[in-house]
């Protein structure tokens, strides 16, 4: 279950960290896109979980973080309108994901498995296979059987 206690497990983590407010509570690990619908706050975009119906074409993958200046720790939610911090990782950069529970299914994930961001959730599953539109932008790096809550995944970023 998950690599250590942040969602950035790689070194340092070279990628782009950006800053925002939270439309919607949303769980750090969660893969977010910009409220084009909603004026910016102080200048900050509004950022909520990723919903492929607003964006026909994977855009920015941009990861939400913990709020470290608060002190929180990565099972912490934010609620709506807090200030938020994200991440956008670069190929082969190692992170923490939010991994969605598939309720009564067969929702295990094996090493090596591609995953794909669940519409208006900003969670991911492991790829259905069946869309060839649907991005697949993390390879799994640990297996998880039976998960029966939503939970963090060890995942590479390998890009679209």
């Amino acid at each position: 279950m998950a690599l250590g206690n942040n969602i950035v497990v790689s070194g340092r983590g070279l990628g782009l960290r950006k800053e925002g407010t939270t439309r919607l509570a949303s769980l750090p690990g969660t893969m977010m896109q910009i409220d084009v619908s909603e004026a910016a706050v102080n200048n900050r975009f509004q950022w909520e979980p990723y919903d492929q119906s607003f964006n026909a074409q994977m855009g920015l993958v941009a990861i939400l973080l913990p709020d470290r200046m608060q002190g929180k720790i990565v099972t912490d939610a934010y609620t709506a309108l807090d200030r938020c911090f994200l991440y956008c990782p670069l190929n082969g950069e190692e992170m923490n994901v939010l991994l969605h529970n598939v309720t009564g299914t067969a929702d295990d994930v094996v090493l090596g498995d591609r995953l794909i961001v669940v519409d208006g959730e900003g969670t991911f599953i492991t790829t259905t296979g069946t869309a060839a539109d649907k991005s697949e932008p993390f390879v799994a790096l640990e297996a998880i059987t039976d998960p029966t809550a939503d939970q963090l995944i060890h995942v590479m970023f390998t890009g679209y």
